[in-house]
């Protein structure tokens, strides 16, 4: 048997492929047997049959070749592993090689990360069909969750795509989607669960499930219950046909239980969408958004969306056409703004289309030139709702590196912006800047920089906005330490004869140290003093220790009030360590000097849960928020 045994290993059966188009090699069979039937060559391998054809690997108990009708029948055990680690497992395959047709019974398939099981699976070219189908990412035979749909798609290392699907935890159905899309590439899954309580919304709980929607988009769904305001609902979309074409759009709603004092109605609400499309050099972006106040979204769900100041819901379109060394954009856009009483829309159309130019020149001797100009019908937020024609300028005229020597280089530049309004006094500034660096030797560099700002005319404040030299040295003790120096002196006027105040004649020094004293050390430490006052201003520090099994860190600063103001000082930590392989746990504190008080705190928790990862995190500060995040695998 063992002289047997090391010739299969050796055989090939030419012609016969998995995919038709390789050769299959047999690895192993205890047993093999030849026969040809009414013109039909058959070949049968059982006893741990293996065979390879370099891109898929089959095993089984028993197999049957057909070559001549080139069909292959394998049963007992059956195993199929492709080159990426994806495993199908069945009880029966039967597959014909030429075609890349087949069926089998009682399958499951693992398609990193995705398991799935069905009834019966059917092999078509570039595609796999699974009936009565689950799917999971756990590998358990009574699975955490899954995914229950009459019919599940599978194309290999590309896309698996379902309709009808059910998803139950345990055996508890929770909710029902008519098409799912899921990329074997990027998986973008994700459920969030986020308690928490204030003092404005009292109890809360939110809910954000993330799902691929299509192979090009995915989507969002979110949910708000919240003690005092009532229970809000939203939807978000993404998509990007290609890298010339994608968009976002976005929909929220809530109807609070008790009107605000500062919002006008209890029905909240905000829509926008987006897209931006690519025509070769030309680039159009449409944007419309409409909002129920100024504050719904501020207040719900996207606070990462909001800008500082003002509100403003904004509605534009713009395109934008590339040339070689400038930029050429048009704005069309309406802005809409509320009154500070009553929170009504104030609306603004701008009346002529915004302007801007972007120039980036190379000009003779690698002398370079950067300017912005636009030009734009602005709109006036005053009571008068006016609209004025406003134009502004701003970059480098000129701008070069000089090569001194090998050590030292010179780079003169000048620069040049102004603010012209209609019917108002044109205002501007020009700027040059007069910069030396020298490398002296290996460890130390020296940066003198001479900076003039001096505006158009004499306005109600100053002429000279800025005249000031100043040097930076830099020192490489070695690679674990470096420091930094910056001082300077001012070369205004020490009386300024408008203003009637002061200059410091010598600015600050500026002293900074990092060290790194280990592998798993690092410090710096920053001071800034004042020279005319002999006094520290400011100190800044921080610190970073790393273990195998932990880490702490943590940083404080200080810094000196104006006469009559306290001091003002914070420091803050953190400790991060391993529990377990599975279990994480970080805790941070930011205590405020001041006030002696600790003024946020936070706790996170993260646990491995075997298809799922889990995360805690409580915070406290103004208002106590618990957030649970669990993210499929």
């Amino acid at each position: 048997m063992k002289r047997l045994f090391l010739f299969f290993n050796l055989l090939i059966i030419p012609g016969v492929s998995f995919s038709a188009q390789e050769e299959i090699i047999l690895e192993h069979a205890e047993h093999a047997e030849y026969l040809k039937i009414t013109g039909e060559e058959i070949i049968t391998l059982w006893g741990e049959v293996k065979l390879n054809s370099g891109k898929m690997c089959l095993k089984a108990d028993w197999v049957q070749l057909n070559l001549t009708k080139n069909d292959l029948l394998a049963r007992g055990n059956v195993n199929l592993i492709d080159e990426q680690g994806n495993r199908i497992a069945s009880k029966e395959i039967q597959y014909n090689l030429g075609t890349s047709q087949g069926k089998m019974s009682e399958v499951t398939i693992f398609a990193k990360p995705y398991y799935c099981k069905g009834k019966e699976a059917l092999f078509k070219p570039g595609s796999i069909t699974l009936m009565n189908a689950s799917l999971s990412t756990c590998d358990l035979p009574k699975p955490h969750y899954c995914l229950t749909t009459p019919k599940i798609i599978l194309y290999p290392n590309k896309r698996i795509v379902s309709k009808n699907i059910l998803l139950r935890v345990g055996k508890i159905p929770l909710f029902y989607l008519p098409s799912l899309s899921m990329s074997l590439k990027e998986r973008k899954t994700k459920v969030i669960i986020k308690p928490g309580k204030s003092e404005e919304k009292g109890n809360s709980l939110g809910i954000t499930y993330e799902y691929p929607f299509t192979p090009r988009s995915v989507g969002s769904l979110h949910l708000n219950c919240l003690g005092k305001q009532g229970f809000g609902q939203g939807i978000e979309h993404k998509y990007k046909k290609d890298s010339d074409s994608q968009g976002t759009s976005y929909l929220y709603y809530i109807n609070e239980r008790k009107k605000r004092n500062d919002v006008k109605d209890t029905k909240r609400w905000e829509v926008e969408a987006k897209h931006l499309h690519r025509f070769e050099d030309i680039t159009g972006v449409l944007n419309l958004q409409l909002l129920s106040d100024n504050n719904v979204t501020r207040d719900y769900l996207r606070e990462e969306r909001c800008r500082a100041g003002t509100w403003e819901s904004k509605n534009y379109f713009a395109l934008t056409k590339t040339y070689p060394n400038q930029t050429l954009r048009l704005l069309w856009e309406r802005i809409n703004l509320w009154d500070n009483v009553g929170q009504d829309f104030k609306k603004g159309t701008t009346l002529l289309p915004d302007l801007n130019l972007q120039t980036k020149s190379i000009l003779k001797n690698n002398i370079y030139s950067n300017l912005n100009i636009e030009v734009a019908n602005q709109f006036c937020a005053a009571a008068t709702g006016t609209h004025y024609l406003k134009a502004e300028i701003g970059g480098n005229l000129l701008s070069k590196a000089i090569l001194v020597s090998e050590r030292i280089v010179f780079s003169p530049k000048i620069g040049l912006s102004g603010i012209f309004k209609e019917k108002e006094k044109a205002t501007g500034e020009l700027n040059t800047s007069l910069n030396l660096r020298n490398r002296m030797g290996r460890y130390l560099e020296i940066n003198l920089n001479h900076n003039l700002r001096k505006g158009f005319t004499t306005d109600e404040y100053y002429g000279i906005k800025a005249n000031a030299l100043t040097s930076n040295i830099y020192l490489w003790m070695n690679r674990k330490m470096r420091g930094e120096i910056t001082t300077g002196i001012d070369l205004r006027q020490q009386k300024h004869k408008t203003l009637n105040i002061n200059h410091e004649r010598l600015l600050p020094l500026v002293g900074e140290l990092n060290l790194s004293l280990s592998n798993n050390l690092t410090t710096s430490l920053k001071t800034t003093y004042n020279c005319k006052d002999s006094e520290i201003e400011e100190v800044e520090a921080y610190f970073d220790l790393k273990r195998a099994q932990w880490q702490y860190g943590g940083s404080g600063l200080y810094r000196r009030a104006s006469t009559g103001e306290k001091d003002i000082g914070d420091v803050s930590n953190y400790v991060a360590f391993s529990i377990s392989p599975k279990t994480h746990l970080r805790v941070s504190a930011y205590y405020d000097v001041q006030n002696h008080n600790i003024k946020e705190s936070s706790l996170t928790i993260d646990q491995d849960l075997h298809c799922w990862n889990s995360k805690l995190s409580i915070r406290h500060g103004q208002d106590t928020e618990i957030c649970i995040s669990l993210n499929i695998k």
